[in-house]
């Protein structure tokens, strides 16, 4: 559904106020529009539900390399629907109730028409980032593990881009300070959703949407993440762990008068 209505007034990207700056330019800060609050998953059928047992679509994994004196870990990326999951370690622990490893990244996709007049279309991609170390994702040997950062990125190939254009509106959660950019890298124009300090287990999600200026969706979508946890105690690990992926924005079931280029 929409993300309802943007405001004029400005503040910094984890107030309670609505920051709606357009972002005309080849980079600078996303919008983003009304606060919310964080989710926490809410049973471990749940997580095992959307993870392990409706996955549908295995693809290929993905092994982190990312800098810094952390071990780095793999994980393992499927496609549920319209959702991109990475499960990391890519191997983990198995129980009677499946998955159980250190966390999970998600990234979910919906098209909605936006339009209150039925003759006319307002297309919207709206995305939900969901972010979640230990907690209900863990098992017996990945206990005491809690997220110290995480970055989610979405980036839209240049050839559509400079062709139609899309722009960028996201709904941070108060807590943790979210930050949010949106520029050039490459060949593509990234969305970078970052908690740079979390030091918290659990579920943070964050919502946003991409608005083109016609009706003309993107075909593809580059889609990653970034994730550092840490296990408490003086024998508990780092880890770093990050994955990747494209969207192929075909597989969502496309309002009529949208279409994708």
């Amino acid at each position: 559904m929409p993300l309802g209505p943007l405001h004029s007034h400005r503040s910094s990207n984890s107030s309670s106020e609505d920051y709606a700056s357009e972002d005309e330019s080849s980079s600078g800060t996303a919008d983003q529009v009304g606060p919310t609050t964080p989710t926490r998953t809410v049973s471990r059928r749940r997580f095992l539900a959307g993870v392990t047992a409706t996955a549908s679509v295995s693809l290929a994994g993905c092994t982190a390399r990312l800098p810094g004196k952390a071990a780095s870990v793999d994980s393992r990326t499927t496609r549920d629907g319209n959702t991109l999951i990475w499960a990391y370690p890519a191997s983990p622990a198995e129980s009677d109730q499946g998955f159980e490893g250190i966390g999970y990244a998600a990234i979910r996709f919906q098209v909605f028409n936006m339009a209150v007049d039925a003759d006319s279309v307002i297309p919207a991609l709206q995305f939900r980032l969901n972010s979640t170390v230990a907690d209900l994702a863990a098992g017996e040997s990945y206990q005491g593990y809690q997220a110290d950062s995480f970055r989610f990125y979405i980036g839209v190939p240049r050839t559509y881009d400079g062709a139609a254009g899309l722009r960028a509106f996201v709904q941070p959660p108060q807590w943790p300070d979210i930050r949010t950019t949106y520029g050039y890298t490459g060949a593509v124009r990234e969305l970078a959703v970052q908690a740079p300090d979390v030091h918290e287990d659990g579920t943070i999600i964050v919502e946003g949407r991409f608005q083109p200026y016609d009706a003309t969706l993107p075909s593809e979508l580059h889609c990653g993440f970034e994730v550092q946890a840490s296990q408490s105690g003086p024998l508990g690990r780092t880890v770093r762990v990050d994955g990747r992926e494209t969207f192929d924005v075909s597989v969502i079931d496309l309002p009529e008068g949208i279409t994708t280029a």
